[in-house]
């Protein structure tokens, strides 16, 4: 068996390499051979841009990258690196850390050239080919491209995405914070910028995540308190840390755009800013003591896009080791042993990865248009999925109520799991979605529910969401009248869950009379189908019927009942209505879900 080391590189990639020699400001110094440290085909070549696009002398005219190409080609990666002889120098925007790295040859500063970008497409750059011979020169058009707009100081446009750089970390350890545009007008409005933050251990297991909840003073006021859900309930002293925190005016950058890896490098770029860090560590040191290892948070506000308006503040965290505590000790030797031990300045600074938790950037990729409390009555398998979806939505702010405990039948379709059994629904049910979602507080009620429930719970909701469909359950809702209009579902399912029934309503009472009028041709049609069925049997004790549906079927009609509950936000519930959703077939094809039935009550 030959080895990578023995052949020659593939037709597709030869092919590919001769189409560069049609490009005349690539020039070809080592052809394609096979590194067997990075597991590919490795080019040297030489970059040349034009003379009249150059505004920023920083970058050369001509400059040597290393191309690496996957074995695979044209399938794969297709890196540039600069060389470390005649290479580019400086990290810029859309690159990775250009420092030396553990390889003889190349600089660790690897170019975006994948991510869709503006630049790119005005330049019929914006589709990415597969063709063996296209595909490599359309890599070296993008990095020339790369090339003249980091020439002309053009890799950041007014109105781009803004983008953090690099902060060449070394460790997923993650520091989850909760920012957005109102807690950014706070910090504006407040004169402090710096003090003391309380951590929860979110996941202590590695890679970690760590949770701030608290900013202080040094004095211990209260300066910030983070809007989290229930993960920062009930802090045990083990799962807690204390650490520091340091408000910048701005983002620390060293130029063209590298953050601060070195002590001397961020110490530099606040004096620039005119603020003093180690006078501020001094004073937060003073306070917490030296002899345990601290996270400490630096912030600065940054916008959403190039040159905008600051949009939230950003933190970005570091780990800072203990040192031993001397036999002889006071605040100046201490302090010494500090400057000398963690701040010297040529010593690296161990950055942590940092995400905003805020629900404006974890919900950015879908939310539903809710902002509602809901009481929800049932935590079965209907109650499962519709809670799941709607704090996978955005929801804050629910509570279940149920009685029922976990069965092994019950995870053929239930949110729950093995792990759960003989527990009740709702209370791991409620853990569930609080592990979801940080803003989330769901809160479990452990009974039935009946007419005995205090008409002062459902004060505080806005929805009150029925997902057995039982009939003493409505009757009992229907008991009571709310001193604030209320907004009301019920969510059932017909048999095998080949149909979802969704009423809603609105008003102080819920009519049972309106619900049961509306629903009771479809539960004969229903008691008519199924007439000769037999239901499954669980158990070989007293013979007890369960109802069959698969997740497959029961979890798309909870997705229709979703969107119900989301389009009345939208529009005006002017009367009781029921929807009826059915599977629809057509010779053994499944053809998708109808509304086959759309019923206002009339009173």
């Amino acid at each position: 068996m030959h080895s990578h080391e023995d052949l020659i590189p593939s037709d597709e990639i030869l092919a590919a390499r001769r189409m560069l020699e049609e490009l005349s400001n690539v020039h070809l110094i080592e052809d394609f051979h096979w590194n067997p440290l990075i597991n590919k085909w490795v080019l040297l070549c030489s970059l040349r841009i034009n003379e009249e696009i150059r505004t920023y002398k920083v970058v050369p005219l001509e400059t040597n990258w290393y191309v690496h190409v996957s074995p695979s080609y044209p399938l794969g990666e297709i890196d540039f690196f600069p060389a470390k002889i005649e290479g580019l120098e400086g990290t810029f925007p859309h690159q990775e850390y250009n420092g030396i790295g553990s390889s003889t040859l190349w600089n660790r500063g690897k170019i975006c050239l994948v991510t869709p970008n503006n630049k790119f497409r005005s330049r019929g750059l914006d589709i990415e080919p597969f063709d063996p011979q296209y595909r490599l020169t359309w890599y070296f058009h993008r990095a020339l491209a790369w090339l003249e707009d980091a020439a002309a100081d053009k890799l950041r446009s007014d109105g781009d995405p803004f983008e953090l750089p690099d902060f060449d970390l070394k460790t997923l350890n993650t520091v989850a914070f909760n920012e957005n545009n109102n807690s950014l007008n706070h910090w504006m409005r407040s004169d402090k910028t710096y003090g003391i933050i309380k951590i929860k251990i979110y996941k202590e297991k590695e890679p970690s995540v760590f949770i701030p909840y608290e900013f202080q003073t040094l004095n211990e006021d209260i300066v910030y308190e983070p809007a989290w859900g229930a993960i920062t309930n009930q802090i045990k002293p083990g799962d807690r840390l204390t650490g520091g925190w340091i408000l910048l005016n701005q983002l620390p950058i060293i130029s063209p755009w590298q953050a601060p890896l070195s002590w001397e490098e961020l110490l530099a770029s606040c004096e620039n800013q005119g603020i003093d860090l180690l006078e501020k560590f001094k004073k937060i040191y003073s306070k917490l003591g030296t002899y345990t290892s601290r996270i400490f948070l630096i912030g600065f506000p940054v916008p959403k896009v190039i040159n905008g308006e600051p949009n939230i503040i950003y933190w970005k965290p570091m780990w800072i080791p203990k040192i031993n505590k001397p036999k002889k000790s006071n605040i100046k030797i201490e302090w010494f042993l500090i400057k000398k031990k963690l701040f010297e300045t040529t010593k690296e600074i161990n950055w942590l990865r940092s995400e905003n938790w805020n629900e404006t950037d974890l919900f950015n990729r879908g939310s539903l248009n809710l902002n509602q409390s809901i009481f929800q009555i049932g935590a079965g398998s209907v109650g499962s999925l519709i809670s799941e979806s709607l704090v996978r939505g955005g929801i804050n702010k629910i509570t279940l109520i149920d009685d029922a405990t976990m069965m092994a039948g019950n995870i053929v379709r239930h949110s729950l799991s093995l792990k759960d059994i003989l527990q009740f629904k709702v209370v791991n049910l409620s853990e569930r979605l609080n592990s979801i979602s940080p803003q989330c507080e769901a809160e479990p009620i452990t009974k039935k529910f009946n007419r005995s429930i205090d008409p002062r719970t459902f004060d505080e909701y806005d929805l009150i969401l029925d997902c057995t469909g039982e009939d003493d359950v409505l009757h009992s809702l229907s008991q009571y009248e709310f001193k604030q209009p209320k907004t009301f579902f019920s969510i059932s399912l017909g048999f095998g869950a080949k149909r979802v029934f969704i009423y809603y309503s609105r008003g102080q009472k819920f009519s049972s009379a309106a619900y049961f009028t509306l629903i009771k041709e479809w539960l004969t049609k229903e008691k008519t189908e199924t007439e000769k069925e037999e239901f499954p049997r669980e158990g070989i004790g007293c013979w007890h019927p369960v109802f069959p549906a698969r997740y497959d079927d029961v979890s798309p009609m909870v997705s229709l009942a979703v969107k119900s509950i989301e389009n009345t936000k939208r529009s005006l519930i002017r009367k009781p209505t029921l929807l009826v959703y059915e599977q629809q077939w057509q010779d053994n094809t499944f053809l998708g879900i109808n509304l086959v039935s759309k019923e206002e009550y009339n009173e």
